[in-house]
């Protein structure tokens, strides 16, 4: 026990050093302060918006009650200009910038008279934009309620000309009294599906997120401290030791596991603050999911920590294993590579894709490889979709045992110390004699 613990720590410190905590670190602060900028923009571009303003010109020739424009125009609360501001292009462009207008709205001339025959009345609209980013497009979304309000004025004026009392009701004649979900044999009521679905979207989304960097991040890590052992000719002293191979590879395994979920905790905490910062609550319908009753419990959350405890254990043992394949330092970033592809695989098909709605194929490719079921646990349970929570632990906990176990024979062997060519010329030598 004395040996195993000692070469747990001995992991720790070759895989936590000043420089991976910093890293670590440092991420979840990129995150957390990624989230408080975009949060601080989204708050300015709606302070921006609320302060916006607007200016039209008004070339309808109608006039009096026969227009449907100039007192709707005033009610919306534009900036009136005259002809030349809106003569040209460049004029256009003057006018947005020195009066700091959103946009302009241009009234045919015509249009009244459109309105009248029963024909659209003709609109332009110059818009005022500012650069490219996701902020920047404030002045399309003002013109959109503007527009809005001032169709409706024009609707209630044209329904009035016609003799109708109750605009409203001929725009909207029905409405909605209830609506109610039906999900995995229960009922949500006063909920639609795209609701439901953005709610748990914008909550889960990070971990597949999560678990991708870490797997890369610590498979990267463990190869490359294998390859860097066998340079160093350090990893020939350790198996030279009076300790057991399989104390050896317990010890770089739950060492580098216990670095591993570390490495998540913290990552999970910097990218749970951004992705809250980014979608909030309007892009999830205006709810959560305890608003609807769909949250995990605290075994749910056990179980959680489980599935990403296991899953960086079955990463470990295939690092190991393709540890074995790696001669020096700089040799073991090639080695990284099929650890990154399985992670990415199954990150990129979990978050845009449910499992059960997936095709019989890919659902067989998804559920072999051990990384995806961190990445379902969380629907899965939220789902009460018992059969594939435990086949998943079953499956993981058995690809675990077989990487850990041909970790061990290989570690039994001399295969680390002697090489696979010289072993390969062994067994050619002795196959000839």
């Amino acid at each position: 026990m004395n040996h195993l613990l000692n070469l747990i720590k001995k992991e720790l410190r070759e895989l936590l050093t000043p420089g991976t905590i910093v890293t670590m670190v440092a991420m979840a602060m990129i995150f957390v302060g990624m989230g408080a900028m975009i949060s601080e923009q989204s708050d300015q571009a709606g302070s921006d918006l609320a302060d916006m303003k607007f200016g039209y010109y008004n070339a309808d020739a109608a006039t009096g009650d026969d227009s449907y424009s100039t007192g709707n125009l005033a009610t919306l609360g534009g900036m009136e200009l005259a002809s030349d501001d809106v003569s040209s292009p460049e004029m256009i462009m003057s006018t947005l910038n020195e009066k700091g207008l959103g946009f302009i709205l241009v009234v045919d001339a015509l249009f009244s008279e459109d309105v009248d025959l029963d024909r659209q009345g003709r609109l332009t609209v110059y818009y005022n934009q500012k650069g490219l980013s996701m902020f920047d497009s404030t002045s399309s979304a003002f013109a959109s309620v503007k527009l809005a309000e001032f169709n409706k004025l024009v609707s209630d004026d044209y329904l009035s000309k016609k003799g109708v009392t109750n605009p409203d009701f001929v725009r909207s004649p029905t409405y909605v009294e209830g609506q109610s979900t039906f999900l995995n044999g229960k009922v949500y009521e006063g909920v639609t599906p795209d609701q439901i679905v953005n709610a748990v979207s914008t909550q889960q989304i990070f971990i597949p997120i999560i678990m991708m960097l870490v797997i890369i991040m610590i498979g990267s890590i463990l190869i490359s401290s294998m390859g860097n052992e066998k340079e160093n000719k350090t990893l020939e002293t350790l198996l030279t030791m009076p300790v057991k191979r399989t104390t050896v590879v317990a010890g770089k395994i739950i060492g580098s596991a216990i670095a591993g979920l570390l490495f998540a905790l913290v990552y999970m905490f910097g990218m749970y603050y951004y992705m809250n910062s980014i979608t909030g609550t309007s892009l999830s319908g205006g709810i959560s999911l305890s608003d609807i009753g769909l949250t995990l419990s605290t075994l749910d959350w056990v179980i959680v920590t489980v599935f990403m405890f296991l899953s960086i254990i079955c990463a470990l043992g295939l690092c190991m294993i393709l540890g074995a394949f790696v001669k020096d330092y700089k040799a073991a970033q090639l080695y990284v590579m099929p650890i990154s592809i399985l992670a990415i695989i199954p990150m990129v098909l979990t978050v845009f894709s449910d499992f059960q709605s997936m095709s019989p194929v890919l659902q067989v490719v998804v559920f072999l490889i051990p990384f995806s079921h961190p990445m379902m646990i969380m629907n899965s349970l939220l789902m009460d979709q018992t059969l594939l929570v435990v086949g998943g632990l079953v499956y993981m906990v058995a690809f675990a045992l077989i990487s850990i176990y041909v970790t061990v024979r290989i570690y039994n062997s001399d295969i680390l110390l002697s090489g696979w060519n010289k072993m390969d010329k062994l067994k050619k030598s002795l196959g000839k004699k």
